[in-house]
């Protein structure tokens, strides 16, 4: 996320999904890949539409992405859930990716009781489950790690101590850990450990954003 606000703007990012996808046939605000009625469903805030680009451009094959879809962000008044039960009914889905700000300073605005109800839901209509753990909140700048620093021209900074991260998001690690137990279609993506390890947080590397 913080990659791709760096280096294209929130703007751009968004601008860029409807040119490498068409509107969904069942549901409003709705995109998919131009290959087929999806198979896979990206479900969640921003934090999962991110994740369509990056799809994209691995080669992945008939995925949606829902905006607003968050069936457990609170307030909750029930009407995500449906939506969500009247998509599964219309469709092939096979696999859900959820996508959460799992490390938003403040919290999360999840109401857990309602993801597991989401998560139970899913397992019962035969669906794999993966639930991404959540991604760093980056106290570099990805132009700083890429271009490097500007009053030391070629001096890139592309990590930091990961205690601020690991402070807001791991926890949500046991939360999400139990959730993994209930059901052997559920799986948590370990996507905090790709850029963070137990002292350091890294966005990057040698002029490259992640």
């Amino acid at each position: 996320n913080g990659a791709l606000r760096g280096e294209l703007g929130w703007e751009r990012t968004f601008e860029l999904i409807p040119q490498i996808s068409g509107d969904c046939e069942f549901s409003k605000d709705c995109i998919q890949s131009t290959d087929g009625p999806p198979r896979t469903l990206l479900l969640g805030n921003s934090h999962a539409g991110h994740l369509f680009i990056g799809l994209q451009a691995a080669g992945a094959e008939r995925f949606a992405w829902i905006d607003p879809l968050v069936p457990w962000e609170t307030p909750l008044d029930g009407s995500g859930q449906l939506e969500l039960e009247r998509i599964i009914n219309l469709t092939d889905i096979e696999t859900v990716i959820i996508g959460e700000y799992w490390g938003k300073p403040g919290g999360p605005s999840v109401d857990l009781g309602a993801f597991q109800l989401t998560i139970d839901f899913l397992v019962s209509r035969k669906i794999r489950v993966l639930i991404l753990n959540g991604l760093p909140v980056a106290e570099v700048s990805p132009s700083a790690c890429k271009y490097g620093v500007p009053i030391r021209a070629g001096a890139r900074r592309c990590d930091f101590p990961s205690a601020g991260s690991d402070s807001l998001v791991l926890p949500y690690q046991q939360f999400l850990s139990e959730l993994s137990q209930r059901s052997s279609n559920v799986h948590i993506v370990d996507s905090y450990g790709l850029f963070c390890d137990a002292q350091t947080c890294r966005i990057g590397d040698s002029g490259d954003i992640w």
